[in-house]
C-alpha cells in the first residue's frame, strides 16, 4: 500500500510541500533500490532462520516507517524517510511467498500458494492507487495548507491499515506447522535419517549451503535468462508505478485519473496471474507458460 500510494499524487506532494519531483518520486524508487540492497541478506535470513523471524522483522519495519511519515508536515523529508524504512521490510516479504508454499503446502498446491502469497503485496498496490483519491485532489493544490491537513488524514489512514495487519504478526506467525505437508518439506526440516520418508536426492538438496546455491545459480545460463526478463518486467512495473502522476500530468490528466490507471494495470495483471496459477498447477508446463507470458 505505502509502495504506490503516493505515486498519483507526486505532482501534488511537489507542488503542496515545495520539493522538487526527483524528491517525489523517490518516494516509489526508493522501494526499488533498498530491495536490491536488501535481497540477498533477506534470502539468507529466511534459509537461515525459517520464516518467523524474518515476517516480524518485515512488521516491524512496515510499523515503524508508516509511522515516521506522520511527520510529514514538519518536514516533507520525514515522509521519504518513512518509506525507505517501510522498503526496508519489503525484501523479507517478496522472498518468502516459495518458502511458505515449501513448508506449509503440498506439492500440487504450490504455485498456487506461491501465487497468492505474491499477490499480497500486489493488493496493497491496488490499494494505495485508489486510496489517495478519496483524500486529496488537485482542487487542493491552491490551498497548500489544507492540503497538508488532508495529505496527513490519507497517512493516517494508511498507516492505521497496515499497524493492524502487521501488529498481529509478530504475535501469531508460526516457524513450521506441526506435520510436514510433503516429503520435500520433510527434508527442509533437515529429517534426512529418514530414509523411508525423503530420497537421497532431495536429502542431499535441503543440505546445501547458501554459497553452493548461489554458485550453481550464476553458472547457469538458463537462471541468467529467467533474471534478466523478470528483471526487465520488475523495473518498468516500479518504474511506471513512480512516473504515473508525473507523465500523466503532462497531458492534463487528475490525481483521480492517475489513480484508475494505476489500479487496472494492477487488477489486470492479478487476473492473468491467478489463470497462469492454475493452469502451471495442472499441466506443470512451465516453458510454455513463460513463452505465453
Amino acid at each position: 500500500m505505502a509502495t504506490t500510494g503516493f505515486s498519483p499524487i507526486t505532482v501534488l506532494l511537489s507542488k503542496v510541500y515545495g520539493v522538487s519531483s526527483i524528491v517525489t518520486t523517490l518516494l516509489v524508487i526508493c522501494y526499488a533500490i533498498i530491495f536490491v540492497l536488501l535481497n540477498v541478506p533477506a534470502n539468507m535470513l529466511i534459509k537461515a532462520k525459517g520464516i518467523a523471524w524474518p515476517i516480524r522483522i518485515a512488521s516491524c519495519f512496515f510499523i515503524s516507517g508508516i509511522w515516521v511519515g506522520m511527520l510529514v508536515n514538519h518536514n516533507f523529508y520525514f515522509l521519504l524517510l518513512g518509506q525507505c524504512i517501510n522498503a526496508c521490510g519489503m525484501p523479507f516479504v517478496q522472498a518468502i511467498g516459495a518458502t511458505i508454499a515449501g513448508v506449509w503446502f503440498g506439492d500440487k498446491e504450490r504455485a498456487q500458494i506461491t501465487n497468492i502469497t505474491s499477490l499480497a503485496s500486489v493488493i496493497g498496490v491496488i490499494i494505495g492507487f485508489g486510496l489517495s483519491a478519496f483524500f486529496v485532489d488537485d482542487n487542493d493544490i491552491p490551498q497548500p495548507e489544507e492540503a497538508k491537513v488532508k495529505v496527513l488524514r490519507f497517512i493516517l489512514v494508511q498507516s492505521s491499515i497496515i499497524t493492524a495487519l502487521s501488529l498481529p504478526i509478530l504475535f501469531i506467525v508460526r516457524k513450521e506447522p506441526p506435520t510436514p505437508p510433503s516429503r520435500s518439506a520433510h527434508a527442509m526440516r533437515g529429517h534426512s535419517k529418514d530414509k523411508g520418508l525423503i530420497d537421497t536426492r532431495s536429502s542431499i538438496i535441503s543440505h546445501k549451503d547458501f554459497k553452493t546455491d548461489m554458485r550453481t545459480l550464476l553458472t547457469s545460463w538458463n537462471f541468467w535468462k529467467l533474471n534478466l526478463t523478470f528483471s526487465f518486467i520488475y523495473g518498468v512495473f516500479n518504474t511506471l508505478g513512480a512516473v504515473t502522476g508525473v507523465v500523466n500530468d503532462k497531458f492534463g490528466y487528475s490525481t483521480t485519473a492517475n489513480s484508475i490507471f494505476g489500479a487496472t494495470f494492477v487488477v489486470s495483471g492479478i487476473m492473468g496471474s491467478f489463470v497462469h496459477a492454475f493452469l502451471l498447477d495442472k499441466y506443470n508446463r512451465y516453458k510454455l507458460q513463460y513463452i505465453i507470458i
